[in-house]
């Protein structure tokens, strides 16, 4: 047995062991075509040269006794494709362009002459992709650049595709990486699968986007649905991103995009309101450089091993104005005088025959101090601020500013030991986060998204017929949430209210919520830390055996997810004015009132932080052959 058709049956023995569900991922794509003279007949042997325009390097084949030829696996880019036979001319296909994931159909037509003699074909080559039912369409580096994107994040040019579809903020959790969340199909946004040179990029917590590369740093990306047997995983788009190598020259940008309030017309209502334009700061920048390895008088890698770099840089700050309501200076002493709302002793409560409830007025709308609970005014002194604007509601206002600050970059090297193996290592790291002011001045919450992904991957070419892609991953998403940051100490604000602590350790030490219903919240807070690590190996084998293209892999993707999440113990309690109102009075009682009082009507504690903790081991494989029957008709099996 020869050896191709004994790695053949090996990895299709090893595939039949497995069962899962097909979701490998490829970047790599596919050039094959017929090779014919002027008479249509076929010419079996001729010689196929695809040359990468950006690195030079070269992937030679050719074609079997049928004239057909295949040239895989190639890198996404542009290239010039020689087809040379004896007795014939030469002939040259300059500036293909190879998109990702794609198999793209180029066919020859050899004139009679000296092989020395070169033709070029000026004329552009057909690029519909006939190959395969996949439906979607790719983004390159030209459009990325050109086109105008607010917030210059590559998802949010997924809307060009065929079959997606923007979707309202309501159904939809906004991304700490800027990243835009769309329906393709109708499917859930949740649907979607996205990856990074082939390996996962996914947060699990919302299946939504994992890291956002710059888009400098994009070669190109393809949206896909109706996906061959390699992708799968989700009834939505697979959106696979590939990152730049660099080429055999030195290319670089450096860049800014802004955005300024002065550079902004007034919102219509504000300015018909007669307020003045909210502030606001964007700034968007960073580098992208990429080029050969050349270390004089040591290496000379412009041919075979290249690098390629970018940073970027994004800072917005936009102004937040919130309204609330705190109590007065009378109201934290009992004083209840300047309210219309008659204000009564729930220890004065007798029930009558009916079952009616009457209960004695404070003189004067007052609570006498003796009554106050002390533990309730500290907290309020402490945690509640004195109101800034007049009135008894809506008097706290609070002018702050929103940030969100994000920072990416990315590295990735490549090298090629010959025509038959390739490898390339990437790192790619962000580290975003935002904060969102209060109406409550001393509050605010932050979060972050913090993501490490590394990918791995080489090829290797057994021969014409026979190629082998291996590629490693790991990603690392992480999203802490604290609802409530303060400068205020948990531990020494309940201790000086005389609180208990009955759970002193939890995360982001959170405050006990008292809540006074239709007036205000004082204290509260928690949040989570959500962690996922995601590795993953993909193998995949191809083999060309006459009219049959023959695709197998298997994925290996375990996933761990942890959650640690604040339930505080302290908990919460929450007051209305029912219990210090009067049955048959309209405007009586108040839940500020019966807050100082202390007498909640609800009281809730928590269990304390959890962690819960998921694992999920996904063994998948998939086998495909794409048949072609003829030069007009293929079956993708």
């Amino acid at each position: 047995m020869s050896k191709g058709k004994s790695l053949l049956a090996a990895f299709a023995l090893a595939w039949a062991a497995l069962a899962g569900e097909a979701v490998a991922q490829t970047t790599n794509a596919t050039l094959l075509g017929d090779v014919m003279d002027a008479s249509g007949a076929v010419i079996p042997g001729a010689e196929i040269v695809a040359r990468n325009l950006s690195t030079n390097v070269v992937r030679e084949v050719q074609t079997d006794a049928q004239g057909r030829y295949r040239v895989f696996p190639l890198n996404p880019g542009q290239y010039d494709v020689t087809a040379s036979a004896g007795g014939f001319r030469s002939t040259i296909q300059p500036g293909i362009v190879i998109e990702v994931a794609s198999t793209v159909k180029i066919d020859f037509t050899l004139e009679v002459g000296e092989t020395s003699e070169t033709v070029e074909v000026t004329a552009e080559a057909a690029m519909l992709q006939t190959q395969d039912a996949s439906v979607g369409g790719n983004v390159s580096s030209q459009e990325l650049a050109r086109l105008p994107v607010n917030g210059r994040n590559y998802t949010r040019l997924i809307l060009l595709m065929p079959g997606v579809s923007d979707i309202s903020r309501s159904q939809s959790r906004g991304t700490l990486s800027g990243t835009q969340l769309s329906s393709v199909n109708g499917q859930r946004t949740q649907d979607n699968n996205y990856s990074v040179d082939g390996v996962d990029n996914n947060f699990q917590h919302m299946n939504s986007p994992g890291a956002s590369p710059p888009m400098d740093s994009i070669h190109e990306f393809r949206v896909a649905t109706n996906n061959s047997a390699e992708f799968g995983r989700s009834a939505g788009a697979n959106v696979n991103v590939v990152i730049k190598s660099g080429s055999r020259d030195l290319h670089g940008s450096l860049y800014e995009y802004l955005r300024n309030d002065k550079l902004d017309a007034n919102d219509f209502f504000a300015n018909r309101a007669g307020r003045g334009k909210v502030p606001y700061r964007q700034n968007q920048y960073g580098v992208a450089i990429g080029g050969p390895v050349l270390l004089p008088k040591l290496y000379n890698g412009r041919d075979k091993t290249f690098w390629f770099f970018s940073w970027e840089g994004f800072r917005s700050r936009r102004g937040s104005t919130a309204i609330s309501t705190t109590p007065i200076a009378d109201q934290r002493t009992g004083d209840f005088s300047q309210q219309a709302r008659q204000i009564f002793d729930p220890l004065t409560s007798t029930a009558a025959a009916d079952g009616t409830i009457t209960r004695d007025a404070f003189a004067n709308n007052a609570i006498p101090t003796s009554r106050i609970n002390p533990a309730i005014t500290y907290y309020m002194d402490n945690i509640m601020p004195m109101p800034n604007r007049p009135g008894l509601v809506n008097n706290l206002i609070n002018t702050a500013s929103a940030s969100n600050d994000r920072d990416v970059f990315v590295v990735r090297g490549d090298h090629y030991f010959g025509s038959r193996d390739n490898v390339f290592v990437r790192y790619l790291n962000q580290s975003a986060g935002v904060g969102n002011p209060n109406s409550n001045p001393n509050l605010f919450a932050t979060e972050r998204f913090d993501v490490e992904s590394y990918s791995a991957g080489w090829n290797h070419v057994f021969g014409p017929t026979s190629v082998l892609e291996v590629k490693f991953g790991l990603n690392n998403p992480a999203n802490p949430l604290n609802t409530q940051s303060r400068t205020i100490q948990r531990e020494q604000l309940l201790a000086n209210a005389g609180i208990s602590m009955y759970q002193p350790d939890v995360l982001f030490s959170p405050l006990p919520a008292f809540t006074a219903t239709g007036e205000f919240t004082m204290g509260g807070g928690g949040g989570f830390i959500i962690q996922d690590t995601i590795p993953q190996f993909i193998v995949n084998l191809s083999k060309v055996m006459g009219k049959h293209s023959l695709r197998m892999g298997y994925n290996f993707t375990p996933r761990y997810y942890s959650i640690n999440a604040s339930d505080p113990m302290n908990g919460s309690a929450t007051f209305d004015q029912r219990l210090t109102s009067q049955s048959g009075v309209a405007l009586s009682g108040h839940s500020t009132a019966s807050m100082l009082l202390g007498y909640p009507m609800e009281v809730r504690r928590g269990s304390g932080t959890v962690f819960p903790h998921a694992r999920v081991f996904a063994s998948q494989t998939y086998i495909q052959d794409d048949w072609r029957v003829t030069s007009r008709l293929t079956l993708n099996l």
